[in-house]
């Protein structure tokens, strides 16, 4: 590669990272994304409680439709406090429940197998944090830890971040609110009426039951499809699936 050619590669690697947006290097380096540096910015009411809740609250809970951005934001605050040094490890977490038929067999290590289930924690990891930053950290203190292998353990110094809840038994949903250690938050998230369970209740629908029957102080921010920031045509697509005829 000629100086000239350097120069200016290195001139757009500035230019991105000033300005905080994805720029793709054409090396072994791959897709690199600078550390955000404006402040998380929510976009709708429901999204401000529940920013509120997350910076503030040890145990929050977020329900309602689908392209809410409930995932991406308990992502984006669990990357802010861990950046600000609140915390040492973010936990990730998800059911691993396929929609309609199954894939069957996945090759590969565990890692590889659960790879799937964690982008939608990534992207608002990666928008805080930067690529660099969550490669670096990722299977140290950025770890994915699936359900199987959680009984047993205890989450100091920790963001649980567990999303897609309304796929957790009852039975998996305990095991998950006793693994809190001090100084830990657990964020969950999900849709009561989206469960691909066949049991009765969900383990979120029946935590969400218990804290409203109980008058319990944790928050559970409902979003509705109101709330869709996703895109026009998925806001449609929900009013679509309710009103079915």
């Amino acid at each position: 590669m000629s100086r000239n050619n350097r120069q200016k590669r290195e001139t757009r690697k500035e230019v991105a990272a000033n300005q905080n947006v994805v720029y793709i290097v054409n090396d072994n380096v791959g897709e690199y994304k600078s550390p955000a540096k404006e402040p998380i910015d929510t976009l709708t009411q429901s999204q401000d409680f529940h920013f509120q809740a997350l910076m503030h609250d040890d145990l929050v809970i977020a329900i309602g439709s689908a392209g809410t951005g409930k995932t991406y934001l308990a992502s984006a605050v669990a990357a802010e406090l861990f950046m600000k040094k609140q915390y040492k490890k973010i936990i990730m977490s998800r059911p691993n429940v396929e929609v309609g038929r199954s894939l069957g067999y996945l090759p590969g290590d565990q890692d590889e197998k659960y790879a799937p289930y964690l982008e939608p924690f990534k992207k608002g990891l990666i928008d805080r944090l930067g690529s660099n930053k969550f490669k670096c950290d990722f299977k140290s203190r950025i770890i994915a830890k699936p359900l199987q292998y959680m009984r047993g353990e205890t989450f100091d110094d920790s963001i649980l971040l567990i999303d897609e809840a309304q796929n957790l038994s009852i039975v998996e949903m305990k095991m998950i609110l006793t693994r809190i250690g001090t100084n830990s938050k657990l964020f969950i998230t999900g849709d009561v009426n989206q469960t691909d369970l066949s049991c009765k209740e969900s383990g979120l629908a029946w935590l969400v039951r218990q804290i409203r029957l109980r008058h319990l102080k944790y928050e559970v921010i409902e979003y509705s499809k109101s709330d869709c920031v996703r895109s026009g045509l998925c806001k449609e697509m929900l009013y679509l699936i309710e009103d079915e005829v």
